[in-house]
C-alpha cells in the first residue's frame, strides 16, 4: 500500500473535511495512520480527492466575484490552477469524478488534491470577509440605536461605543478588509452589547407584571428528554410586545444567558453545533441589541400580518445563538385558558421533571393592552378546537367523531364560545370547571358532541344545577328546528305553568311550577303578554322572522310587548282579560267536541224524565237549587242568611236566586262533560277554577241580598 507524509497544514484540512463526510466506511485504519502518524495512503487520498473535487466543481461554477473586489485577482488565479486539473469525458454530463482518476498517481492526486482545498478556502474567505463587513454595519447601527431607544448606559460606556462605532467606519472604508482589525471591535461591542441584554430582560418570579422580557427556547419532541443542544442553542427574545416563536409548538424554556454568541431579528441559520475552529475566520451573525430586535419584529409582524401578536400568516420570530446559559423556568403560550391550552400537559411534564416553575403566558391580553380584538377568527377557532379535543380524548366514541365533525362543530359555535370565555375572563379567580362548563352549555344538544355536555354535567354539577338543565331542555327554547316546534314549546310552558301555579299547597305540583320558572325567569311576564296575544288574535305576528337558532324568552317578550304597544296606539286593544282558560290546546278541542255530541245523547235520555236542555246544553230539572248545585259540584261555600221580614219580598227573591243557581248549575254539568274526558291533573285544575267562580258568585249573591235587606228596611222605616 502507497502512503506519502504530509504537511501538517493539510493534514488538518483532510482530517477537517472527513469529519463532514457521512458516508465514510472501511477507511478506519487509514484514518488513524493519518492521525498518529501524518501518512497519507493512496485509498484514502482517492477518496478524499474525489469528494472534494465534487465540492470543488459547485463553488468553481457558483463564486463570481463582484468587479473591483479584493479578491477578484486571487480567484481568478485559483480558477486557472483549477481548470488545468484533468477531467473525466462523462464530467460536463454528469459533473462528477467517481473512478475517474484510477491512472492518476498518488503525488499528482495529492498535489490536485491541495488546489481543490485552496479553491474551498477562497471561496469561505470571500464570502467570510463580506460577512463580516456587514456585521460592523450592524454594530454600527446598533451603536446608533442606544440613542433612538434611550438605552440606558454610562456616560464611559456610551464613550467607548461611539469610538468602536468611528473605527469601524474607518476600517470598512479600506479596500482591502482588516479582518483582524473589524474582529477586535465587534468583540469589544459585544461585550457591551451583552450587558444591555442582561439588564433588558426580566426574571421568572415577576409573575404579576404584564411586561416581560424572556429569552425563550421553543421545545421540539426530541428536546424532551437529555441535553439540548451539543454546545450552541438557537433560542428567541419574546415579550409582551412580541410573541413569535420557531416551530409550531406553543410552550418552550425560559433562558438565562450568560454569553450570547450572535443576535438578529430573523433566523441567522447559525450552525448550532459547529466549533470554533471549523470556522475559518472566527466571524459570527451581529449581535444586535434588544430594544432593535423587538421593534423590528413588531414592524414586521404588522406588514406580514395586519396588527401586532397576530403570527396567522407569517411567524415572525427572532434569534438568539447562547452557548452558556442557565434554564430558569417552562412557559406555554395560551388565550388564558390555563391547563385547557394546547400544551399545557406537555409543558408542565417538562417543568416537574427539571423542578422548574410553569408560566402561562396569555396572548389575548397583551393583544388587549393594546387596544386589539383579544383574538383572531383563526385563534378562536384554534381555543374552541383546542378545548373540544380536550373533552373528547380519551373517549374512543368521541375521538371518531372529532375526526369526522369537529370542522363543523367548530364553525358553527367558535363564535358564541369565544364570547362566553371572554364573560369568564372578566373574574380573575376563574378556573378550568368555569370554562369546561361553558363549553357544556355550547355543546349541550348537539347532535355529533352532546354527549359532551353529558360528561361535563357529571364530573362538575350539582343535582340542583342537573336538574335546572333538564328544566331548561323540558321548557327551554333549545333544539328548536321549525316554527311548529316553537309554537308547541310556548304552548306547553305557558299552558303549564298556569296549571301547575293553581294549586301551589300540592308539593309536586309547586315544584313542577318551579321547574317552569328556573327555565324561564320572567314567565309571569310572558303570561301576560301571550295571553294577551292569543285574545286579540295576533298570536301569529309573534312568530313572524325569528331567528331560530338565537331564540330566547327575554326576546319574545320584548317583542310580544312591543307588538301589544303599536296595537294600543292604533286604539285596537280590547280591555284586558285574565281569564287563562285562553289557551286551548288541540286535545282540550277534541274534547269540547266530544262533549257536544254527548249532550246530543243526553236530550234523549231526559225526554222522558220531564227535564229539558237549555239553550247552553245544559240538564235543568225541577229540583235544582242552590245548595244542591254546591253539594253535587262538593264544593263547600259559605252561604249568605237571609233575614227578610217581609214575606212579599222574600218569594221573589227565592225565585231570582233559584234561576241564577241553576244557570250557573246547568253551566257546570256541561263543563263536566268535557272534563271527564281530561286527565286528572288536568281535571283539578278546571276544579280549582270552578272552585273561585263559585266563591265569587256566592260573595256577590250575598252583597246583593244584604243590600236588598238593607233598602227594605229602610222603605218599612219610612212607611211607619
Amino acid at each position: 500500500m502507497e502512503k506519502i507524509t504530509i504537511d501538517e497544514q493539510n493534514k488538518r484540512r483532510i482530517q477537517k473535511y472527513l469529519r463532514q463526510l457521512v458516508t465514510i466506511y472501511d477507511y478506519e485504519n487509514d484514518i488513524a495512520l493519518l492521525e498518529e502518524k501524518g501518512q497519507l495512503t493512496e485509498e484514502l487520498a482517492r477518496k478524499v480527492f474525489t469528494e472534494i473535487m465534487n465540492d470543488a466543481y459547485r463553488t468553481r461554477t457558483m463564486l463570481e466575484p463582484k468587479e473591483g473586489s479584493e479578491f477578484k485577482e486571487e480567484i481568478e488565479e485559483a480558477f486557472s490552477k483549477y481548470d488545468k486539473i484533468p477531467k473525466p469525458d462523462q464530467f460536463e454530463q454528469y459533473g462528477f469524478y467517481d473512478g475517474a482518476y484510477n491512472n492518476m498517481e498518488l503525488y499528482e492526486i495529492y498535489s490536485n488534491m491541495q488546489i481543490a482545498f485552496e479553491l474551498r478556502e477562497l471561496d469561505n474567505k470571500y464570502y467570510g470577509c463580506r460577512d463580516l463587513r456587514n456585521i460592523a454595519n450592524t454594530a454600527i447601527n446598533s451603536i446608533e440605536g442606544i440613542e433612538k431607544y434611550k438605552i440606558n448606559v454610562t456616560p464611559d460606556v456610551k464613550e467607548e461605543l461611539q469610538r468602536i462605532q468611528e473605527e469601524l467606519r474607518t476600517l470598512l472604508s479600506e479596500e482591502k478588509t482588516d479582518i483582524k482589525g473589524i474582529q477586535e471591535r465587534i468583540e469589544l461591542y459585544n461585550g457591551h452589547a451583552t450587558n444591555i441584554w442582561n439588564d433588558y430582560l426580566t426574571g421568572v418570579d415577576d409573575i404579576e407584571n404584564s411586561q416581560y422580557r424572556w429569552v425563550i427556547h421553543n421545545l421540539t419532541k426530541g428536546e424532551l428528554e437529555g441535553d439540548f443542544r451539543n454546545k450552541y442553542m438557537s433560542t428567541s427574545l419574546m415579550t409582551n410586545n412580541a410573541m413569535g416563536r420557531y416551530g409550531s409548538s406553543d410552550y418552550g424554556l425560559i433562558i438565562k444567558p450568560k454569553h450570547i454568541v450572535c443576535a438578529s431579528y430573523k433566523d441567522t441559520y447559525t450552525l448550532n453545533t459547529r466549533d470554533d475552529e471549523e470556522n475559518l475566520f472566527n466571524i459570527k451573525p451581529p449581535l444586535m441589541l434588544p430594544q432593535e430586535i423587538e421593534d423590528i419584529c413588531i414592524k414586521q409582524t404588522i406588514e406580514e400580518n395586519g396588527e401586532m401578536l397576530n403570527y396567522e400568516t407569517t411567524p415572525i420570530y427572532s434569534e438568539l445563538v447562547v452557548d452558556e446559559y442557565d434554564i430558569e423556568g417552562v412557559y406555554y403560550i395560551s388565550y388564558g385558558e390555563q391547563e385547557l391550552a394546547k400544551d399545557y400537559e406537555k409543558a408542565k411534564k417538562v417543568a416537574d421533571e427539571r423542578g422548574l416553575p410553569l408560566i402561562e403566558r396569555d396572548i389575548s391580553k397583551y393583544r388587549a393592552e393594546h387596544g386589539l380584538e383579544p383574538m383572531t377568527e383563526k385563534s378562536k377557532q384554534n381555543l374552541c378546537r383546542n378545548v373540544l379535543w380536550k373533552c373528547c380524548v380519551g373517549d374512543k366514541e368521541l375521538e371518531q367523531i372529532y375526526m369526522q365533525f369537529s370542522r363543523e362543530f367548530i364553525d358553527q359555535h367558535f363564535q358564541e364560545f369565544y364570547e362566553q370565555f371572554m364573560q369568564i375572563k372578566e373574574n380573575p379567580e376563574f378556573s378550568k370547571e368555569d370554562i369546561l362548563r361553558a363549553f357544556a352549555d355550547v355543546a349541550r344538544g348537539d347532535m355529533d358532541f352532546g354527549k359532551i355536555s353529558q360528561n361535563i354535567d357529571a364530573m362538575y354539577l350539582s343535582e340542583e344545577q342537573k336538574e335546572t338543565i333538564q328544566d331548561i331542555k323540558e321548557y327551554g327554547l333549545t333544539d328548536i328546528e321549525d316554527m311548529e316546534t316553537l309554537k308547541q314549546r310556548l304552548e306547553k310552558s305557558i299552558s303549564e305553568g298556569i296549571f301547575y301555579s293553581a294549586d301551589q299547597q300540592n308539593p309536586e305540583k309547586k315544584k313542577k311550577f318551579e321547574s317552569i320558572k328556573r327555565a324561564i325567569p320572567q314567565y309571569e311576564e310572558l303570561k301576560n303578554v301571550y295571553l294577551q296575544l292569543r285574545q286579540e288574535g295576533l298570536e301569529d305576528e309573534l312568530y313572524k322572522d325569528i331567528d331560530l337558532k338565537n331564540i330566547s324568552y327575554s326576546e319574545l317578550l320584548e317583542k310580544a310587548t312591543k307588538i301589544l304597544d303599536e296595537e294600543a296606539k292604533k286604539g285596537e286593544i280590547k280591555p284586558d282579560i285574565t281569564d287563562e282558560t285562553v289557551i286551548v290546546t288541540k286535545d282540550e278541542e277534541s274534547i269540547v267536541q266530544s262533549s257536544e255530541e254527548a249532550i246530543a245523547k243526553k236530550q234523549e235520555a231526559v225526554d222522558s224524565s220531564g227535564a229539558r236542555i237549555n239553550e247552553f246544553g245544559e240538564i235543568i230539572r225541577e229540583n235544582n237549587t242552590e245548595e244542591r248545585v254546591i253539594q253535587d259540584l262538593n264544593i263547600s261555600v259559605d252561604m249568605p242568611q237571609n233575614t227578610v221580614t217581609s214575606k212579599q219580598l222574600q218569594q221573589p227573591q227565592q225565585t231570582q236566586k233559584i234561576q241564577t243557581t241553576n244557570m250557573w248549575k246547568n253551566r257546570f254539568q256541561n263543563w263536566y262533560s268535557a272534563i271527564d274526558r281530561v286527565s286528572q291533573t288536568v281535571k283539578d285544575k278546571f276544579v280549582k277554577m270552578k272552585s273561585d267562580i263559585i266563591k265569587a258568585i256566592s260573595e256577590k249573591l250575598k252583597e246583593r241580598t244584604n243590600h236588598r235587606q238593607i233598602n227594605t228596611q229602610e222603605q218599612d222605616t219610612n212607611e211607619r
